[in-house]
């Protein structure tokens, strides 16, 4: 079997509600579709994360057609060592890994369509037939978050994830709130993706220790390794590094420094599937668990990722998922069915899913006609600063 060619259509869907972290607000999600087709009728889906922007990863993933063109998709391993090095995406690791992950994902699917075989079976088998996913938690008034966390519980998710990171304050009050409505009936989570120096950082998680959150994800700057020990070693509550475990060297990085108590990445950050898998068994070497990163991806990346849940043990948490908050999806069938907070592993061959052309045509034309959407858009009347406040 050979690889034909290489296809990339740019997708925006909406989110149901804008969405608010410390750095910015974004109000849907533009998503790199990949289609790699074969001399044999096999087509793998694949998706890549338009991170920084769609026409940035679009080009990166389309500078890949002259290496992937004429090659075996059954050869992962090479396949992505060409593209890492004779492309020289190594030396541009973060728009690269992006790139790659969507571009390998789509050849999974080639792998696991041509054998009959689900994803999860060529990654190991299953452990798990279900991926357990956090509730998406908005930041509105302190009584519609009570009241939206309560519901979650009552449908039955074990889960409440909400972001911190823009007022201290209001987010000590906001964890107390959601604490109090839920009781012991589910757990907490909260992000603060990078707003705090690590003396912030500290002042702030020692002051919602009595609330018993499950973990506080990256509350420090990415590239501060020794800052997130630092947080780590002087609270109680536990620490998940996310954007300073984005790559596989990230990780290593991260348990040498026993910097945090689980690592929360994913197949864009890590370049792949296979780096993905490479990455969980560095954590499961080290005694740490380990948490699926979602990016907002749609059904396609949503599926590589609940395969890789699926077929991995160190994944004991409920896993980061957009499902909830997008209008509609690109797939058969629409979003993913979630119940009891959690989404069903596909069992097709390959990804198990396939795409609905004309949901994929009216997400291309949104684009099209609308733009992407931003991944950042300013909050109003907000400083901005590389440096994080205390």
């Amino acid at each position: 079997m050979k690889i034909t060619d290489l296809k990339t259509t740019l997708v925006s869907v909406p989110h149901t509600e804008p969405e608010f972290i410390s750095t910015g607000m974004r109000k849907g999600v533009t998503q790199c579709l990949i289609e790699v087709e074969t001399d044999e009728g096999v087509t793998g889906l694949g998706e890549s994360i338009c991170r920084p922007n769609a026409p940035v990863i679009e080009a990166a993933v389309q500078s890949c057609k002259p290496l992937l063109v004429g090659s075996d998709p059954n050869n992962i391993e090479a396949v992505v060592n060409n593209i890492r090095h004779l492309g020289n995406w190594h030396f541009f690791e973060r728009v690269g890994n992006v790139a790659v992950g969507g571009i390998e994902m789509a050849l999974w699917d080639i792998v696991g369509k041509a054998c009959g075989k689900p994803l999860y079976e060529l990654l190991g088998g299953m452990v798990r037939d279900r991926m357990p996913i956090f509730y998406y938690l908005f930041r509105f008034e302190l009584d519609e978050m009570e009241r939206r966390a309560k519901q979650a519980v009552e449908d039955g998710w074990q889960l409440i994830y909400f972001k911190v990171g823009h007022d201290i304050h209001a987010d000590i009050e906001a964890v107390e709130a959601v604490r109090g409505a839920v009781g012991s009936k589910a757990g907490i989570r909260i992000d603060a993706n990078e707003a705090w120096t690590p003396g912030a950082a500290v002042r702030f998680i020692k002051q919602i220790e009595k609330f018993d959150v499950e973990f506080v994800e990256q509350p420090t700057p990415a590239k501060d390794f020794d800052g997130l020990a630092h947080v780590r070693r002087a609270t109680n509550t536990p620490i998940g590094a996310n954007q300073t475990s984005w790559t596989l060297q990230d990780v290593l990085e991260v348990v040498k420094r026993d910097a945090a108590d689980v690592i929360v990445t994913d197949q864009y950050t890590t370049g792949g599937l296979l780096n993905y898998k490479k990455a969980v068994a560095i954590c499961e070497a080290a005694g740490l668990p380990v948490n699926h990163h979602c990016w907002g991806e749609l059904g396609i990346g949503t599926a590589a990722g609940a395969h890789m849940v699926a077929s991995c043990p160190p994944f004991l948490y409920a896993n980061q998922s957009y499902v909830m908050i997008h209008e509609d999806d690109i797939i058969a069938g629409g979003l993913p069915k979630i119940e009891n907070g959690s989404i069903a592993v596909p069992r097709g061959p390959g990804l198990g899913i396939t795409l609905d052309p004309d949901r994929v045509a009216a997400a291309a034309q949104r684009y099209r006609e609308q733009g992407e959407f931003p991944s950042r858009l300013a909050h109003d009347k907000v400083d901005v600063t590389i440096i994080p406040k205390f």
